[in-house]
């Protein structure tokens, strides 16, 4: 595996995933026919203020059902992509030109429940796929390979989407490793920029991502690599306390 990272692939048209089945007829309809949301102004957060980077978590607290503004997801959403420009800028173009981010509404005010895809340059919300309507937060919550937490109850869930066939495109495996590492990068940058809004988040790699893939209407070869649920948390039942040393 080290060995193959070092070269390239020659360009292939097979993949290593399996055929996608069919979309439903309306998750064929083009972008430009489905209601977009506008996000407006992003809530004014410092995802690196190092009192964020203390609180910043993935585990224990479980989501509680109460919706979240309109300006928290535009903030989440908005912080994720500078993140990835960021990275872009600094690897000269290699990492993270692929990675988008797609979101479905659970409990959200003023956008209806759906699947949507995030256009950045618009700030908005463009529903995608299925479209509104759905309930996507128990779609989701019945595509967990493990029911560890309670996404039903989430206010919405990003997807970090992005080319699933590597080989494909004359990256080999080292392309995919970049590739990871720009999925991991959005996926920290979502969970730093909840916790900067006063949101929690669980991000979840185990679900089932063809059911994800075609609820968003997704293009053959692209595909949902990490999912990340935000929303308001229950108190934590166990203290928590800070730990520093002892001057003595």
């Amino acid at each position: 595996m080290h060995a193959a990272s070092r070269g390239t692939a020659t360009p292939s048209g097979q993949g290593f995933g399996a055929p996608r089945a069919d979309l439903p007829e309306d998750a064929r309809r083009p972008n430009g026919t489905l209601p977009a949301i506008a996000l407006g102004p992003a809530a004014d957060i410092d995802p690196l203020d190092p009192a964020v980077l203390l609180r910043r978590t993935s585990s224990g607290r479980r989501f509680d059902g109460r919706p979240v503004r309109v300006d928290g997801v535009s903030a989440v959403l908005s912080h994720a992509v500078e993140a990835l420009r960021r990275l872009r800028r600094v690897s000269g173009g290699l990492l993270g030109q692929d990675v988008e981010l797609h979101c479905a509404a659970h409990r959200v005010e003023g956008v209806p429940r759906g699947w949507y895809r995030y256009d950045h340059r618009g700030a908005r919300l463009v529903a995608s796929g299925i479209g509104t309507g759905d309930d996507s937060a128990l779609v989701l919550q019945r595509a967990q390979l493990a029911d560890s937490i309670n996404i039903e109850l989430a206010a919405f869930t990003v997807h970090v989407t992005a080319p699933v066939d590597f080989l494909a495109r004359g990256r080999g495996v080292r392309g995919y490793r970049e590739q990871q590492l720009a999925v991991g990068a959005a996926v920290d940058a979502l969970a730093l920029a909840a916790t900067a809004a006063g949101l929690g988040s669980h991000p979840v790699l185990g679900f089932d991502a063809g059911t994800v893939d075609r609820a968003y209407g997704l293009p053959a070869g692209t595909g949902a690599h990490a999912q990340i649920s935000v929303g308001l948390t229950r108190p934590v039942v166990n203290w928590e306390i800070s730990v520093v040393p002892d001057e003595r």
